[in-house]
């Protein structure tokens, strides 16, 4: 018979060859003959059924040689893996960190506790780690191509630049540093050499996705949605079980407003994917909402399907880890459907709360009392404190908010910087970039102790929707940049205006709803041009009588096809201008609903490619009148329109997000375009467009009294009113 030692060889020999369960056999063999106390076949036992994905077998087998040879490294090490796959993420940490106190030049178990580290989102404490792994090995492949990722996740694009040179030095063909190659050069703005060096690691590793995907991503942040899924096809030929293609797909595919494709999609993405990862998905497909809509019917479908998505996902105590990077989504079109979206943002946010333990964090200062002797610290938290409708704002804040008694920390989602980015900072106390992880954001947000985190558009990206379900201060709220409620039950106010709401307004929110009296200001005036193009430039005739419409195609609502219909009929003379989506698929799809609805007519309804800001104010000189949208009306370009005197026709609706424009005439004390039927509305736009004198009257009025849009710090005064009150209750 065999010796101990003999039988152990031989078990070893075969864990080798691959036949674990043969070497599994052996091992408990072994184990028995020695009445359990052999550490060393109890600890390759467990490598065995680690390998096996017999997880609670092998944590049991690790354990129980632990306990024998407590100072072994390799059972650690063993030891924490099974635990990770088990979600024991807190006991895999401190067996990784026996393993290194045993043997600090053991790489794998350094590596591994820096991923952890990264994924918690304790960046700090993962750089640290790669870095004493780079002191001990300086050329550790993996650790410096990870630090670079993460550097690349942080901004710092020089530092993870000297970490890929590196790695390509040592190994020139290490794919994984080529891509993030470029994704520095992306971030540098330098897209198109992005591109190039991918579609070169593309030629290179034929069959590898790794290139094709990290292409994909570029093309589709870029724009290029038609190249990004000609290339994610190409993925999905050679791998048809790639669920993050499949993915990818179905985001591109609702950009292109095509949500039949893009629901097949995400559901060959569920069919590939790990278990813990399908909840997620099935959210995500639901909020697949179509951009342009084609009918009432369509809305009604995609709402239902969305709120028993919801139902069934709470029935099932459905979990989603991490919501950010599973779901990566918002419900952002429901806004557009004109309809009471309370309900389902309600729902919506009580789902995450039970699916995701994680959204759930409070910030340790929040429950320490605040030093009223020093100013209110207030944070401020957006992806589009830029050129943007929701930077044209901030900055009216930023600008007038008094230093003395606010401190002013600007966080902003996006990396992108301009004038406008560039001048908010410039009245902020201090301004960052947020982690692109959710967890590494909070912290930062945390680490200025803010008293009042302000969200200004809550709903319109990912990042901010998910950061509100975090208490970061004692008072949290969001303002009207996303017309809607939040439906997060940790968002206290809604800031939004007294001429803006309905009498019973406050029953469309779930926070609580706070009417300031003045709009927000906006923060300069456009300047008409002394010298105008001629319409012809936009192949316009000039004998023409021209209605602009200057809001973004998704919110032209089926129910405004009527109007547009009956203001065709009523002027022979009558054009309707729109300017294109930011894909050509928006109008396309808008021309073939509207070749149903108002039929032949529907050719003096032309789109003009988007303009050059100062082209876009000539072309609203131009305009006869303004058409305001149903259901969702204009902001930024209702300033800009009455700032050039233009009158707009608006028709008000129950919700807030249908009266915009009908607040900034009530502010300037004018209502005489405010519609209150869709046939008056058309009376109204044919006339001012048929008639100079009618039109020259409201032109006179406009600019007798639209200076107190844009000149009147009243707003910022009762907001500092607003953030006092509020930290008082």
């Amino acid at each position: 018979m065999a010796t101990i030692e003999e039988a152990l060889d031989q078990a070893i020999s075969l864990h080798q060859a691959g036949q674990l369960r043969h070497a599994v056999s052996l091992y408990q063999k072994i184990i028995k003959a020695c009445q359990g106390q052999h550490p060393q076949a109890l600890q390759l036992m467990g490598v065995a059924l680690n390998q096996l994905n017999e997880h609670p077998q092998a944590i049991d087998a690790l354990q129980k040689a632990l306990s024998m040879d407590p100072g072994s490294p390799e059972a650690h090490y063993t030891l924490a893996i099974s635990l990770l796959t088990t979600g024991q993420t807190d006991t895999a940490t401190g067996h990784l960190k026996s393993a290194l106190k045993h043997q600090p030049d053991m790489h794998q178990a350094r590596l591994k506790l820096a991923v952890i580290y990264e994924d918690d989102g304790r960046m700090d404490m993962a750089i640290e780690q790669y870095m004493r792994l780079l002191r001990i090995d300086p050329n550790h492949i993996p650790s410096l191509n990870n630090l670079a990722g993460l550097l690349i996740g942080q901004g710092q694009l020089d530092q993870a630049l000297s970490h890929l040179t590196r790695v390509l030095q040592v190994s020139p063909d290490h794919l994984p540093a080529q891509c993030n190659m470029a994704m520095i050069h992306h971030a540098k703005g330098q897209t198109q050499q992005a591109i190039d060096q991918l579609k070169s690691a593309c030629k290179s590793h034929k069959t590898d996705p790794q290139p094709r995907y990290q292409l994909a991503l570029i093309l589709k942040q870029d724009g290029q949605l038609t190249d990004a899924d000609t290339v994610l096809q190409q993925i999905i030929a050679l791998h048809p079980k790639h669920a993050a293609a499949w993915t990818r797909r179905g985001e591109i595919l609702q950009q292109l407003n095509d949500p039949g494709q893009a629901l097949m999609a995400y559901d060959e993405a569920i069919k590939h994917s790990p278990d813990n990862q399908i909840a997620g998905l099935k959210l995500k497909r639901a909020l697949a909402l179509p951009i342009i809509l084609h009918d009432r019917e369509q809305v009604d479908l995609c709402r239902q399907t969305l709120t028993k998505t919801i139902e069934r996902l709470v029935s099932e105590n459905a979990q989603i880890q991490d919501p950010l990077k599973e779901v990566a989504t918002t419900p952002f079109f429901l806004a557009y459907h004109g309809r009471d979206d309370k309900p389902i943002h309600e729902s919506l946010g009580k789902l995450y709360r039970q699916a995701s333990a994680t959204l759930t964090w409070e910030a340790p200062h929040v429950s320490q009392p605040r030093d009223t002797s020093r100013p209110i610290r207030i944070a401020m938290v957006s992806k589009y404190l830029n050129n943007h409708t929701i930077g044209m704002f901030m900055l009216g804040i930023a600008q007038h908010l008094d230093p003395k008694q606010f401190h002013l920390s600007i966080f902003h989602v996006s990396p992108k910087r301009d004038d406008i980015a560039n001048a908010i900072n410039a009245h902020a106390a201090s301004h960052a970039t947020l982690a692109p992880d959710l967890h590494a954001a909070r912290l930062q947000i945390a680490g200025v102790q803010p008293d009042i985190v302000f969200y200004p558009d809550i709903g319109m990206e990912p990042m901010t929707y998910f950061l509100a379900f975090a208490r970061l201060a004692k008072v949290q709220c969001a303002w009207r940049g996303h017309p809607v409620t939040t439906g997060i039950d940790t968002i206290d106010y809604y800031l939004s205006n007294e001429s803006l709401e309905p009498t019973n307004g406050d029953r469309h929110y779930t926070e609580k709803l706070v009417r300031l009296p003045t709009l927000a200001m906006y923060p300069s005036k456009p300047q008409p041009s002394a010298e105008l193009l001629p319409l012809d430039h936009w192949g316009i005739d000039s004998g023409s009588h021209l209605y602009l419409c200057c809001q973004s195609l998704f919110k032209v609502h089926p129910d405004f096809d009527l109007i547009l219909k009956d203001i065709l009929e009523q002027d022979a003379s009558a054009l309707i201008v729109f300017f294109q989506g930011r894909h050509e698929h928006w109008y396309q799809t808008l021309r073939n609903r509207w070749k149903q609805t108002v039929g032949p007519m529907s050719r003096r309804m032309i789109f003009l490619p988007r303009q050059p800001f100062p082209h876009f104010l000539q072309l609203v000189q131009h305009a006869n009148v303004i058409l305001d949208t149903l259901h969702f009306t204009g902001g930024n370009t209702t300033f800009q329109c009455m700032g050039l005197n233009k009158p707009i026709v608006t028709l008000p609706g129950q919700f807030m997000k249908s009266r915009i424009t009908t607040a900034v005439y009530t502010q300037m004390g004018l209502s005489n375009l405010i519609a209150r039927s869709p046939s008056e509305y058309v009376a109204m736009a044919v006339r001012l467009a048929s008639d100079p004198d009618y039109n020259n009257t409201f032109t006179g009025k406009i600019a007798k009294n639209n200076d107190v849009l844009f000149a009147n710090t009243s707003a910022v005064d009762e907001l500092q009113a607003f953030f006092k009150q509020a930290l008082e209750q």
